[in-house]
């Protein structure tokens, strides 16, 4: 007997875990008629967790399924595409003849036209009808994901280290496209890699994608951070450039040091020195790395197809499809025009090059410098709240220093820095 497409497909994605198959060919349960418990539960699991559940995890639910050794998963997609139709149109045959037989010809059309259609709908992935009274088990699910990951991590997204962004957003949650922007020279590298830090020590896996710097500079930044952490001496990026101001011995003590306490959290860093970055590239480390939040520095040096507002709006529009698609937190670095320029943080509507920048990220984070030491931030919008918060941040991030400070500490700094000058 032939082993059935459909088992032979959930085989497929469980052995090289590749769950983002499903939605890029348009698979749903719907298309499934012998296994239909076995990929609704599939379905639900990668929905809760943005992963590919393992061989144990799918023989705890169905201990009789039989997980066969098979990866092409592009090809049982089709496969059971295939197979779905063909028993489709046999039970939609048979129900229409049912009709004819009882007489009910004009039922038996009306049968016809819309079974037909519905087919052709589902073969071709356009089933999106969610009925929340039905399927409100998977919306619990969402929530109680949350709630496990507040009582475990402090929130229920991926941190960023400052607490009044994370205590209106409870962390950058999976799904966000969102966008970090100031003007050039404002510190937005050091804020990406201060988030991307703050990710990766709180046990999240990130992907730091680096299209203006080399992954080594990019990398003696997070010294900066990690050596104000775990080391007695800060190493300055700038002493680590230049080769002096540091002992080596003490440099390299540290990083064996960090390397033992980082945890389970990872950071991956990927430059240009293999090639143009392009959203495939991204979504290609994506889902190799299956990271929890991912950051591009920046937007506008990404391939794209033209260097206009359209190049950089269809840019935009990639990259929040990806964060939808694998379920996790885009962080993108973006510049602010001209308009923006400013003594207080710009708005959203100062995002320069295309205005569906702006449109199409769920948080726009905006900032600027109010003196050599103090960064004032705004979350400029955020598409599932309340806009318009400022907070302030001390800003040393050469020295490991860049955290949230009050209205007084920051107007004293600012003060400080005055009489500096």
């Amino acid at each position: 007997m032939a082993i059935s497409s459909e088992a032979l497909l959930i085989s497929a994605v469980i052995q090289a875990a590749d769950h983002q198959i499903l939605a890029a060919r348009g698979i749903t349960a719907a298309m499934f008629h012998t296994y239909d418990s076995e990929m609704k539960w599939l379905e639900s699991y990668i929905q809760r967790t943005g992963k590919t559940p393992s061989k144990q995890a799918l023989r705890s639910q169905f201990p009789d399924f039989t997980i066969y050794k098979v990866t092409d998963t592009a090809h049982w997609c089709e496969e059971t595409k295939k197979d779905h139709k063909r028993q489709a149109l046999v039970d939609l045959m048979e129900a229409v003849l049912t009709m004819v037989d009882n007489e009910d010809e004009d039922k038996a059309l009306a049968t016809i036209t819309t079974g037909v259609a519905d087919i052709q709908r589902i073969a071709n992935g356009a089933n999106t009808d969610f009925d929340i009274f039905e399927r409100w088990e998977d919306i619990y699910a969402q929530v109680s994901e949350r709630v496990d990951r507040v009582r475990i991590h402090g929130y229920a997204g991926v941190p960023t280290g400052f607490t009044t962004l994370d205590s209106i957003t409870g962390g950058l949650q999976s799904g966000w496209f969102c966008v970090l922007a100031a003007r050039l020279g404002q510190g937005k590298t050091w804020t990406g890699v201060k988030m991307a830090w703050t990710a990766a020590v709180t046990n999240h896996k990130v992907a730091y994608f680096s299209l203006e710097q080399s992954r080594f500079q990019i990398g003696m930044r997070v010294h900066a951070f990690g050596s104000r952490q775990y080391a007695k001496a800060v190493f300055n990026p700038m002493d680590l450039n230049r080769g002096t101001g540091f002992d080596l011995r003490d440099y390299k003590k540290f990083l064996q040091e960090m390397k033992a306490r980082h945890g389970t959290g990872k950071f991956y860093i990927n430059d240009t020195s293999r090639g143009v970055v392009t959203p495939s590239t991204i979504g290609a480390v994506i889902a190799a790395k299956q990271p929890d939040i991912v950051f591009v520095d920046y937007l506008t040096l990404l391939g794209a197809t033209s260097d206009d507002w359209r190049g950089t709006a269809k840019l935009s529009s990639e990259i929040q499809s990806l964060s939808q698609r694998y379920n996790i937190p885009i962080v993108a670095l973006s510049q602010v025009n001209r308009l923006g320029i400013s003594k207080e943080p710009p708005g959203a509507e100062h995002l320069s090059q295309a205005d569906a920048i702006g449109q199409d990220a769920d948080v726009v984070l905006t900032m600027t410098q109010r003196s050599k030491t103090v960064m004032k931030m705004k979350l400029a919008k955020f598409r599932h709240g309340p806009s318009g918060s400022t907070w302030y941040a001390n800003f040393n991030p050469g020295n490991g220093e860049y955290e949230e400070i009050s209205i007084t500490d920051a107007e004293d700094a600012i003060e400080a820095d005055q009489e500096d000058d």
